[in-house]
């Protein structure tokens, strides 16, 4: 799916699939790899948000881990109250 799609399903509220941040983080970072900037300061905003999210990236596959320990570990407590 590209970006144009993506962008007009949501526009037209199309949007079907529960989408991940991952994906959203992967359509923003393409966006801002098209863009030409014109002038130094205009690169250094681009560069401080590609690091920014770079940073979203790190924190979220950290909840992911967190919330899949969590997810087994309740789990396991509902299986032991069943029993």
């Amino acid at each position: 799916m590209d970006l144009n799609t993506l962008t007009r399903n949501f526009l037209l509220g199309e949007q079907k699939e529960d989408l991940s941040v991952q994906f959203h983080l992967n359509a923003i970072s393409e966006a801002l790899k098209s863009l030409k900037p014109k002038t130094q300061k205009e690169k250094m905003k681009i560069f401080a948000l590609h690091e920014h999210i770079k940073q979203i990236r790190k924190k979220n596959r950290i909840l992911e881990q967190k919330m899949k320990v969590l997810q087994e570990q309740m789990q396991l407590l509902e299986e032991g109250e069943q029993q």
